[in-house]
């Protein structure tokens, strides 16, 4: 359930296909500089998870909200509602058809997420990542398919695929392929970038009568 959410925080970096490739390197580094510009971002996402075994995909649909540095929301509206947010090293998973919602008070980059420290305003891409063009997915005008493959051993991302707008240099999709080929895609609309948001959209109130417990083998601060 967890690691579905941080699939999420690979999301905001990166640019574009006309007739002919541009040179990688020169567009990793415009992604970068626009990465390092962004201090917040918003949008509604698609998700689509598919389990490479059973040929199943299940999709999902609701908004995220982030903010640099260690802020993230992540409000699941359909098939059913759950709510994850991240303050700090504060996590909060909550179910509201459960009224149940876990915390861990000491929530520490995992391998996933320490491999994508940049998205949090830490860490550059060419530190943690070899770059490529991805040429198994149909080039589409205005767009640029970079693969992500992360250069120290990883207990669960095997590649990132980034669907990037090439006048932007903005993500517009991205496919999380784990180490047993599951996919995990998140496509994005309405985005919004270094728009003022309110401190309390990182707050987690829980609703009277929510069970709150320690997510299992978090800390007991």
């Amino acid at each position: 359930m967890f690691r579905n959410v941080f699939a999420f925080v690979f999301i905001f970096c990166f640019a574009s296909f006309l007739l002919a490739k541009p040179d990688l390197q020169k567009v990793i580094s415009e992604i970068q500089k626009t990465y390092d510009k962004t201090t917040n971002f918003q949008a509604n996402f698609t998700q689509k998870y598919t389990q490479k075994v059973l040929r199943r995909t299940d999709e999902s649909q609701g908004k995220i909200n982030l903010q640099k540095p260690g802020k993230l929301r992540w409000d699941y509206t359909k098939p059913n509602e759950k709510l994850f947010v991240i303050s700090g090293e504060t996590l909060y998973a909550y179910q509201p058809q459960d009224k149940q919602a876990y915390v861990d008070k000491c929530f520490k980059q995992d391998a996933l997420t320490a491999s994508i420290a940049f998205l949090w305003g830490q860490g550059k891409i060419n530190d943690q990542f070899q770059t490529a063009w991805f040429d198994e997915k149909k080039e589409v005008k205005d767009e640029l398919h970079i693969a992500l493959t992360p250069k120290q051993k990883n207990s669960f991302l095997k590649k990132l695929i980034l669907v990037v707008d090439a006048n932007v240099y903005r993500v517009k999709q991205s496919i999380v392929v784990d180490l047993e080929g599951n996919l995990n895609q998140f496509v994005f609309t309405d985005l919004k970038f270094n728009e003022k948001i309110p401190a309390s959209t990182f707050e987690f109130k829980p609703p009277a009568k929510t069970h709150i417990t320690p997510l299992p083998g978090s800390c007991k601060k």
